[in-house]
């Protein structure tokens, strides 16, 4: 269609495709027919306007593709006679971390005379697994230049292609973590997405499954960001500690709402590389083991169905979800270990729940799985015993009646 369309407008037949567009049925099929008499004089092989599209497509003749520009001038050719150019007869994608791939991406691997990586097309591999990949990186190397560009660290995608390796490598640095911790799209790692202590051993199809994720989830909220003496942009003014005397209720509050007075968090948000005091980083790690058994409490008993769907509530509904949790932690708890509030020793006195420090919380849930966890191990062991005992006396009684 763009050849005929192209020489109706070469020969004066119409003056643009958008004219072509607002013409009649009538006169656009005479258009087209004076067009295709054109056609026919450059392809003779064209007898007929009524074959199929398909059968036409099939009669132009077939030009060698060109090397795209600024690949290895190396051309690689198959087994089977065919001219891929890109690269070598059975070689497959890599699949790597995103910082491995970045400079082959925008640089190539000259050893093997290949890329940049980001010029290859699907069509130069012949396994799935290859194709995948290569879409799967695709998708993380574009995201990642996206944030370069938004930053002006580079004018364009095309313009990475110019830059050094140790330059390419540095913005790589930076790039990847804004799309990990400080995405305005949304953050790959935290709460409910990645893992933040696995970010930089992912794989690119990893990655690239996160960015889709991350794309229907909600956004979180930006942090307040505190300047530090040595320039870096964090999440905590550099001196701040984590405040360790508080309730659970007032942990929960800062956990999903921030911290008002310093303005830091919401503390589900904060990176604990963010945090320089050392004491509060173990803090933050051990406040998490609390909140993360309240949040699955209040899902179990259908409280909230998230940790981001507590965070999307007001501030009365957001606390409210932590009474009703609280109170099943105490009377209804539906994890393994069971209540933490009654008489027994070890237990946790019901009256006093609102006033206990969040310490003393964690504290008793710890105790609790780890009794839990030794009176498991002791059926198992106790169930050993006796199907061993069982078997035994099984033998014994098989033994007897074989001597009668």
């Amino acid at each position: 269609m763009k050849m005929l369309v192209s020489l109706a407008i070469e020969h004066g037949f119409a003056t643009s495709e958008d004219a072509i567009a607002d013409m009649s049925l009538k006169d656009t099929m005479l258009t087209f027919d004076k067009a295709f008499i054109e056609f026919q004089k450059v392809h003779p092989t064209m007898t007929s306007s009524s074959h199929s599209l398909g059968v036409l497509y099939s009669r132009l003749p077939r030009r060698r593709r060109k090397q795209p520009e600024g690949l290895n001038a190396s051309l690689h050719v198959w087994a089977d006679g065919s001219d891929r150019m890109q690269v070598p007869d059975g070689w497959a994608f890599p699949n790597t971390t995103c910082r491995v791939m970045w400079p082959w991406w925008f640089l190539g691997s000259p050893d093997i005379q290949i890329g940049p990586y980001r010029r290859l097309r699907t069509m130069d591999f012949t396994t799935s697994e290859s194709k995948d990949l290569l879409m799967q990186a695709r998708m993380a190397m574009h995201e990642l230049a996206l944030v370069a560009v938004a930053n002006q660290w580079a004018e364009s995608e095309d313009a990475m292609e110019e830059l050094a390796h140790d330059t390419l490598m540095d913005m790589f640095d930076k790039c990847y973590f804004i799309l990990m911790h400080r995405n305005p799209k949304g953050n790959l790692a935290g709460p409910g997405r990645l893992e933040r202590s696995t970010v930089h051993s992912l794989s690119i199809r990893t990655v690239a499954k996160a960015i889709r994720r991350a794309r229907k989830l909600p956004i979180n909220p930006p942090t307040k960001v505190f300047e530090w003496a040595d320039g870096t942009r964090r999440q905590t003014p550099e001196d701040w500690r984590f405040p360790k005397e508080m309730t659970a209720r007032e942990l929960w509050a800062r956990w999903f709402l921030g911290e008002p007075d310093t303005q830091v968090g919401p503390f589900r948000l904060v990176a604990t590389l963010d945090v320089k005091d050392f004491d509060s980083r173990v803090y933050f790690s051990r406040a998490k083991f609390l909140l993360q058994d309240l949040v699955e409490i209040a899902k179990r008993k259908h409280f909230a169905d998230s940790a981001d769907a507590i965070a999307a509530l007001p501030e009365d509904a957001c606390m409210a979800v932590f009474d009703q949790t609280y109170h099943a932690l105490f009377h209804d708890n539906p994890l393994g270990y069971g209540n933490i509030g009654g008489t027994a020793h070890g237990l946790l006195r019901p009256k006093r729940g609102p006033l206990y420090m969040w310490k003393t919380v964690r504290e008793c849930i710890r105790k609790l799985k780890k009794l839990h966890q030794e009176n498991a191990a002791d059926d198992v062991q106790a169930a050993v015993a006796q199907d061993t005992h069982n078997s035994n006396d099984d033998h014994q009684q098989t033994r007897h009646m074989e001597l009668e």
